[in-house]
């Protein structure tokens, strides 16, 4: 009766264990405007969902420049101007004058253009945190697996084109 139960367990257990760990990213073509400007971009860009409920973007436009997007649910500081440093395991890239905008009442949003290059990078370590002034907003491992997924993705497609 024991051995029955355990079996019963396992078989029930199995497909909530395995469906937590799949992470797919596809490119989806869209618009997306830059806040500062209010110029839309078209392109195509690979996002994923963290564990917060935070959100990370690779966004292409057609013209090959390369943005990410940071839709953050905690740590806010609505409409104030100061560095964003993106940490990838022991490397950063700072970004000058950059705002967080207000999305909702429960999510802040960062907006950067980044180097090409920058991809590599995050392919290899992931994006660790992101500090904003003096704040650091840390990501889980399981948030920088993800990131790196998505980054290995993204950057194998935009490398195969050019």
């Amino acid at each position: 009766m024991k051995v029955a139960f355990l079996l019963l367990m396992c078989v029930m257990m199995i497909p909530e264990l395995v469906g937590q760990s799949k992470y797919v990213p596809s490119f989806k073509t869209d618009t997306m405007s830059v806040p500062e400007t209010n110029k839309v971009l078209e392109g195509r860009y690979v996002e994923t969902v963290l564990r917060d409920q935070s959100e990370v973007r690779f966004f292409e436009t057609d013209d090959h420049r390369y943005f990410v997007r940071f839709i953050v649910t905690r740590n806010f500081y609505f409409d104030k101007v100061a560095m964003l440093e993106i940490q990838s395991g022991s490397k950063s890239s700072h970004e000058k004058d950059t705002k967080q905008y207000k999305v909702s009442k429960t999510a802040g949003m960062f907006f950067v253009e980044v180097y090409k290059n920058y991809f590599t990078t995050y392919k290899e370590s992931g994006i660790t945190a992101i500090v904003f002034g003096d704040v650091v907003t840390d990501f889980s491992k399981q948030d920088v697996s993800q990131v790196k997924k998505m980054a290995t993705f993204f950057h194998e497609s935009i490398t195969k084109k050019n």
